[in-house]
Formats: structure tokens, sequence, C-alpha cells
């Protein structure tokens, strides 16, 4: 078997891989950003990265048309932002503190 040169960058929701009829129900069961959202690993990451430190970049975020590049404590603030972003909606609505 021979070795593989170009670097295998990947994805995690291979968001390329939808098809234009499944794209369209996703975007009106969703919303329209959401089979664009994906993330590509970053090529360059060796085995001397590990253990990964905050400021290693993991990859790009891309949502639609941009493409950002962000390292592990970027990544993590992302998550724990949306997971907030999540409750605190709920305890909103759960309050009755919303918009009428």
């Amino acid at each position: 078997m021979r070795q593989h040169k170009k670097p295998n960058r990947g994805y995690v929701n291979h968001s390329y891989g939808v098809t234009a009829s499944e794209e369209e129900r996703q975007s009106k069961a969703f919303g329209p950003k959401y089979t664009s959202i994906d993330f590509g690993f970053n090529p360059d990451l060796s085995v001397e990265d590990f253990p990964i430190r905050n400021a290693t970049v993991l990859g790009s975020l891309i949502i639609g048309d941009y493409e950002v590049e962000l390292t592990k404590a970027e990544c993590e603030k992302i998550m724990y932002t949306m997971h907030e972003a999540m409750q605190s909606s709920q305890k909103r609505y759960r309050l009755g503190i919303l918009q009428k």
C-alpha cells in the first residue's frame, strides 16, 4: 500500500456531502446555515503537538462562507458560550421574562 502524500484535513460533519434536496429540507427544519456548519481539522497537527496545549490551533470552524481558525481554548470557550446561551434561553422562558 502506498503512503498518502496529501495532508488529510478531514471534517467533522462532512457538510460537503449533503445533497441539495437534503440541504433544502434541513434548512427549513433547522435554519438556513445548518447544513453549512462544519469543523475542518488542522492538517499540520502532529504527534509532537500532543498533549494539546490551549494555544494549539485545532482547525477551522466553518459556517456558511465564513471560516475561523480556532485554538483549543477558543473551541472550549465557544462550546461553553453556546451551552450557556441555550440554558439561559430556557431559564428566561421558565421565568417568563421573554419579550412579548
